[in-house]
C-alpha cells in the first residue's frame, strides 16, 4: 500500500516537474531589435516608388492572413496616435521583415491622413520554440508632430481644409463632375512649392514647416510639389468614394494620379494643369481624365507635354473623355452652383450648362473677353481678362465682376501693374505679366497677386458689384446698341459700350448723378469714343469700350448712370 502510494507521488511530481519545463520552454525570448528598414517607399517623405494598394486588386495575403491584419493593426493604431501595438497573435514570422515594411509603407502610401506618421517603426522580436515571432511595434511620429497636442491640431487643420474642398462636390452622385471638382479646387487653391521649383529648399527645416509633399501641405498650407498634389487629390477622391492610385515616374521625378471611374482608369496630373509660377485663380484640364497614349504624347496645340517611363500599375485604355465635355481644353476652373455648372468657353463668354457632356449655353451679358484668372464665389465670378491693346501698355489692369443672378458684367477695380522679376531671379518680369486672384475668406476680399512676387497688389471687398445696365424697352434702342456694365464703390464708375458693328458710335457721353438720402449731390460725366484715345478710357475689345469716371464724391448711397446721345437723349440707363 505504501509502496503504491509513494509511486502515484512520484509520478505527480514527475508530471508537475515536465509540466513546469515545458512551461518554460514556451516563454518567449526576447530577441535583439533587427536593423533599421532599409530607406525609400514612401510618397509623402519624397518617394516616386513604393508599395500601395491598388482598388479593386486583393492584398497578397502571406501564410494565415497576418498581412491583411497587420495592416488593419497599423492603421488604427497610427489612426488612434498610440505609440505601439501588439502583433504577437498574429504570429508574424520575423524572417518576414521584408514583408512587413512592404505593408507598412502600403498603409502610408494609401492614407495620405498619415501626413503626421513616421514610414518606419522599431519593432520587439521573441524566439519561441518553433522560431522566432514578431512582437510588437512601436510606432514612431515625424519630429514635427511628436507632441499629441500638435498633432491633434494639425489633423483638425487637414479634415477641416478636406471638408472644404469636399464642399464643392454636396449633392453630386456623378463621379464624373466629383472627379472634376475636386481637381479644380486642389489647382486653385494650392500652388507649386517656390523653393523646391526652383532648387532653394532649406533641408528638413524648410520640409518640418511646410510638408510639400504631404497631402497636409497641398490642403492646408496651399504648398506642395507634385506628391503633395497626388496625395491629397488621392485622398479627396477617396473620400468621394472614387478608386484612385499615385502613378510616378522616376525619370521625369514627377508623380500624379490614376482615376477609376465606372471601372475604367484614366490619367489626371493636377499639378501639370497649375501654371509655374503660379498664377493664382488658374486650373487648366489638359491632364485631365485622359488615356494612356494621349498622356505620353505631346500636343503643342493643346499646351500638353508628354509623359514617360511612369510605373504602369494600371492601364488607361479609355479616351472617353477626352472629347464632348466642357473642360476639355478650358483653360480655367469650372464652378457649380444651383444645380448648374458654370464655366468660361474658349471665345470668353460665360456658359451655363446642367451637365458636364456637351457644350453648354452662353449667358447674356458677358464681355466675350478671354479670361485669365477666375474666382468662383457664390453667384458671381471675378476675373481678370485678356485685356491688351492700350491698357497694357500704359500698365493699367481691369478686374470684372459677373453676377449670375441677374447676368450683369461690371468693373469691380481698376488698377496699375507693374511687371516684375522675382527678387532671386529664377523668373523674369515676362512671367509677371499676367497677374492671378484669389479670395482671402478671412478678410472677405478678392485678391490681385503677383505671380513672381506673390505679393497682393490690390484687392476690393468681395461684396463689391456693380450696378448693371440695360436697355430701356421704350427707347427702341438697336440690338447691341449699348449693354452692361455699372459703377464700383471703389471709386471709378465705368460703362462697357458694345456698340453695332456696322454702326459704331462715337458721340456719346457717360452722365453720373450721386444721391445721398434720395438728395442728388453731384453731377459726374466723361465722353464714350468706339475707340480709345484718353487715359479715362480702356480700349479693351474693338468695339467694346469702358469709359472712366474719376473723382467721384466721397459719399452717396446710390447712382443713376446715364449714357446720352448729342442731343441728351437717354440711350440707356443703370440705377
Amino acid at each position: 500500500m505504501k509502496k503504491r502510494i509513494f509511486a502515484a507521488l512520484l509520478l505527480a511530481l514527475l508530471l508537475a516537474l515536465g509540466a513546469s519545463a515545458q512551461a518554460l520552454a514556451d516563454e518567449p525570448e526576447a530577441a535583439e531589435t533587427p536593423d533599421a528598414p532599409p530607406s525609400g517607399g514612401v510618397f509623402q517623405n519624397g518617394s516616386f516608388s513604393g508599395p500601395q494598394t491598388i482598388p479593386g486588386e486583393p492584398m497578397a495575403v502571406a501564410e494565415d492572413g497576418w498581412k491583411a491584419g497587420l495592416y488593419a493593426a497599423v492603421l488604427n493604431a497610427w489612426r488612434a496616435g498610440e505609440t505601439s501595438v501588439n502583433v504577437e497573435p498574429l504570429k508574424i514570422p520575423s524572417a518576414k521583415w521584408n514583408a512587413l515594411w512592404d505593408v507598412l509603407r502600403a498603409v502610408l502610401n494609401d492614407n495620405p491622413e498619415l501626413f503626421y506618421a513616421s514610414w518606419y517603426t522599431s519593432k520587439d522580436i521573441y524566439y519561441y520554440p518553433n522560431g522566432p515571432l514578431l512582437g510588437s511595434l512601436t510606432l514612431l511620429y515625424n519630429d514635427t508632430y511628436q507632441d499629441s497636442a500638435v498633432r491633434t491640431q494639425a489633423i483638425r487643420e487637414f479634415n477641416e481644409a478636406a471638408d472644404r474642398a469636399l464642399a464643392q462636390i454636396q449633392g453630386l452622385t456623378n463621379p464624373v463632375e466629383k472627379a472634376l471638382l475636386l481637381h479644380d479646387f486642389l489647382v486653385v487653391n494650392c500652388l507649386y512649392n517656390w523653393e523646391v521649383a526652383t532648387d532653394q529648399e532649406d533641408g528638413d527645416a524648410y520640409v518640418a514647416s511646410k510638408m510639400p509633399w504631404t497631402a497636409y501641405g497641398a490642403l492646408v498650407k496651399g504648398d506642395a510639389v507634385c506628391q503633395g498634389y497626388a496625395l491629397a487629390y488621392k485622398y479627396l477622391l477617396t473620400r468621394a468614394g472614387i478608386p484612385s492610385v499615385v502613378i510616378s515616374s522616376s525619370s521625369m521625378n514627377h508623380a500624379w494620379n490614376g482615376v477609376q471611374i465606372d471601372g475604367d482608369w484614366y490619367q489626371a496630373d493636377p499639378t501639370w494643369d497649375d501654371p509655374t509660377p503660379n498664377r493664382e485663380g488658374r486650373a487648366r484640364h489638359a491632364y485631365f481624365l485622359l488615356s494612356d497614349t494621349t498622356f505620353g504624347s505631346d500636343d503643342s496645340a493643346k499646351g500638353r507635354s508628354k509623359h514617360y517611363d511612369w510605373d504602369a500599375i494600371v492601364t488607361c485604355n479609355s479616351t472617353k473623355y477626352e472629347s464632348g465635355y466642357v473642360f476639355v481644353d478650358n483653360e480655367n476652373s469650372l464652378y457649380h452652383w444651383n444645380n448648374s455648372f458654370y464655366f468660361i468657353d474658349n471665345d470668353g463668354y460665360v456658359c451655363k450648362s446642367s451637365q458636364l457632356q456637351g457644350s453648354g449655353t452662353r449667358i447674356s451679358g458677358g464681355l466675350g473677353l478671354t479670361a485669365l484668372s477666375t474666382v468662383w464665389l457664390e453667384d458671381r465670378l471675378y476675373l481678370l481678362p485678356n485685356a491688351y491693346n492700350d491698357s497694357y501698355a500704359s500698365n493699367q489692369r481691369l478686374l470684372l465682376v459677373y453676377d449670375l443672378d441677374d447676368n450683369i458684367t461690371a468693373q469691380a477695380a481698376l488698377f496699375q501693374h507693374v511687371p516684375a522679376a522675382s527678387p532671386d531671379g529664377k523668373y523674369q518680369s515676362s512671367s509677371d505679366r499676367i497677374p492671378g486672384i484669389r479670395y482671402n475668406a478671412e478678410t472677405n476680399k478678392i485678391e490681385v497677386v503677383s505671380p513672381t512676387r506673390r505679393t497682393v497688389i490690390t484687392s476690393i471687398p468681395a461684396s463689391s458689384l456693380s450696378s448693371g445696365w440695360k436697355t430701356d424697352p421704350e427707347l427702341n434702342i438697336s440690338s447691341g446698341m449699348a449693354v452692361a456694365s455699372g459703377i464700383s464703390k471703389d471709386g471709378a464708375a465705368a460703362i462697357q459700350w458694345a456698340p453695332a458693328m456696322q454702326n459704331p458710335r462715337s458721340d456719346l457721353t457717360l452722365w453720373a448723378a450721386f444721391y445721398q438720402d434720395g438728395k442728388l449731390t453731384a453731377v459726374r460725366t466723361t465722353p464714350v469714343q468706339a475707340q480709345a484715345s484718353t487715359t479715362n478710357i480702356s480700349n479693351i475689345r474693338p468695339t467694346k469700350t469702358l469709359a472712366y469716371l474719376s473723382a467721384l464724391p466721397s459719399s452717396y448711397d446710390t447712382v443713376k448712370l446715364i449714357l446720352l446721345t448729342p442731343d441728351k437723349l437717354p440711350l440707356c440707363a443703370a440705377g
